[in-house]
């Protein structure tokens, strides 16, 4: 296009520059008929092809214009397009952003849940091992208990017996003293004898009663 128009140009000049020339032969010389017809018709010539050339730079012209216009819808849709497009993929993205977040924050508080769950076992498990720890600790008073009982009932109603049983009383009092302490601690209900002995004195004859569930191992 920038070829055809130069040329164009180029002819227009040259057009311009014979007409003077002819002029100025005009002027200062006679011409033949046949000369100056010669060069009318050159002249007429150059002066078609020039009118040529400028239809055809405006047919060209307004192509051009036509293309360019065309072109520049196609590219105005292809962007309105790419915009509606870029708008659809954010608006997408931005739900997708806000699913993973509720999603996230569903996470965190099953994650929260079970970290309380597991802290509430870490402290059942310490509260049971204390329980636990108490029970033996009870288990092992009642076996002290109970071998001071058997003890006690082979005691013979005698003044050194009456000593010795008296030397257990004191010490059934302090092993119970000692139950009370340990299970004092404890949250299960446990069943111990609040007196484990009864002394009746008939006859300097010690009967000795005692719940089956307190001498149980």
């Amino acid at each position: 296009m920038a070829f055809v128009y130069y040329s164009v140009q180029l002819q227009k000049v040259a057009l311009s520059k014979l007409e003077s020339q002819m002029t100025t032969l005009t002027t200062q010389f006679a011409m033949g008929s046949e000369q100056h017809a010669a060069l009318k018709d050159e002249i007429a010539s150059l002066r078609r092809s020039g009118q040529e050339c400028d239809k055809l730079m405006t047919e060209q012209g307004d192509v051009h214009r036509q293309y360019i216009n065309v072109e520049i819808e196609d590219l105005r849709a292809e962007l309105g397009k790419l915009v509606s497009d870029t708008a659809t993929r954010i608006e997408s993205n931005n739900s997708e952003i806000q699913e993973m977040a509720l999603v996230q924050k569903i996470l965190d508080e099953r994650f929260e849940t079970q970290q309380r769950a597991i802290n509430e076992l870490a402290k059942r498990d310490e509260t049971d091992n204390k329980q636990a720890q108490l029970v033996q600790s009870v288990h092992d008073l009642l076996k002290k208990a109970l071998s001071v009982l058997e003890a006690r009932t082979k005691i013979e109603c005698s003044t050194e017996s009456t000593r010795k049983y008296h030397k257990l009383q004191d010490e059934v009092n302090r092993l119970r003293q000692e139950l009370v302490k340990a299970t004092s601690g404890l949250k299960l209900s446990i069943n111990y004898p609040e007196s484990v002995l009864t002394r009746d004195v008939k006859g300097m004859v010690i009967h000795i009663s005692m719940p089956l569930y307190c001498i149980l191992p």
